[in-house]
This record gives structure tokens, C-alpha cells and sequence, in this order.
């Protein structure tokens, strides 16, 4: 769980408008050129965040809570892959990131991805794509992502996961509308 300190922080980055606080102070031309190391990332983990969302800034690829040295139960995110091609089907690339976080002393660890587009010279999340809600929508019980689990094939957005008693499994997913819709094996 998150420390009282980084409860007291988060509670008050969830004072901050969303929509300001989320708004990157970088500019970019393409997806390919947004710098999703330094960059706003929205926490929306029921078990941290009581169903709010807290603006996360990654600064060099990572957050961390506030923590005195050696204090090891601090919460962190890490910004892992990104890869890019066309989710939305407006024949102009997107960029999806994998962020993993969780506690540092390691009894929690969840991987998410989230999809950037450029609009207008500005980064702008269009969606994420939870670990949480892929294991309610597959009724998979989902360990953790494994390396290089991120990729965008056709308009699909594809996360590999160790999932309990099985191992490595792909979950597919497509954009449609405002939503994410499971996608066939290829």
C-alpha cells in the first residue's frame, strides 16, 4: 500500500484540475517524437487511488513517492517499451508505452499501457489499456507483463503477460470508438 506520505501527496495532486495537471509542457510533431520518459502519466489503480485519478510526473523514465533514503515500501512507475503504428485506423501512428508500478519492496507490481497521439503539437493520451481490466475482461489471473510484451499489429495493440499456471499468454486488443474490443489470435 502506499505510505500515509504519498497518500497526503496524491490526495492533493487529485486536488489539481485533471485536465491541467495531465497537460504535457512538451510539444511534438509526431508520436515519434513525444518524450514519453518525461511525460504526465494518469494513475487510475482502485486498490491506491479509492477509484480517483492521480497525475503521475515520470521524470527520466520514473516516479517515486516522496521517501526518506533506505525507506524501501515506496511506491514507484517505471516507463518501459513504447512501440508505434496506427490503433485508431486514421492512417497516423499512435504510441503505446508500458508502464509497470508498484512497490518497491516488491508485494506489488501491475503493468499497464497507454496510447499517446500527437494533436495539434501536443501529446494526448486517447486511452489505456489496464492490467486490471484485461483480467476481469479475460478471467485470467495476470502475474506480471514479460519482457518486450508490447506491440501494435494492425491496429492491434498486443500485451503479453505471465498469467498463473500457463505461463507467457497474448491478449489482443482493438480500438473501436471510445473502447477496447478483444481481437482474434492472428
Amino acid at each position: 500500500m502506499l505510505t500515509m506520505k504519498c497518500v497526503l501527496v496524491c490526495a492533493w495532486l487529485a486536488s489539481l484540475p485533471l485536465a491541467a495537471a495531465a497537460q504535457p509542457v512538451q510539444r511534438c510533431e509526431t508520436a515519434r517524437s513525444i518524450d514519453f520518459k518525461n511525460l504526465v502519466y494518469p494513475l487510475e489503480e482502485p486498490r491506491f487511488t479509492n477509484g480517483q485519478t492521480f497525475p503521475l510526473r515520470v521524470v527520466d523514465g520514473r516516479y517515486e513517492e516522496p521517501h526518506r533514503p533506505g525507506y524501501q515500501g515506496f511506491f514507484y512507475l517505471n516507463v518501459g517499451d513504447v512501440v508505434f503504428g496506427d490503433v485508431t485506423g486514421d492512417g497516423v501512428e499512435e504510441a503505446a508505452v508500458v508502464a509497470q508500478y508498484g512497490s518497491n519492496s516488491g508485494n506489488f507490481r501491475v503493468t499497464d499501457a497507454y496510447v499517446f497521439q500527437c494533436q495539434q503539437g501536443t501529446p494526448v493520451l486517447l486511452a489505456m489499456l489496464t492490467q486490471q481490466w484485461i483480467q476481469r475482461d479475460s478471467g485470467r489471473q495476470i502475474f506480471s507483463a514479460v519482457d518486450h510484451s508490447l506491440r501494435i499489429d494492425n491496429g492491434v495493440v498486443e500485451l503479453t503477460y505471465d498469467v498463473r499456471g500457463t505461463g507467457p499468454v497474448s491478449f489482443r486488443y482493438k480500438r473501436v470508438g471510445d473502447h477496447w474490443q478483444r481481437a482474434a489470435s492472428p
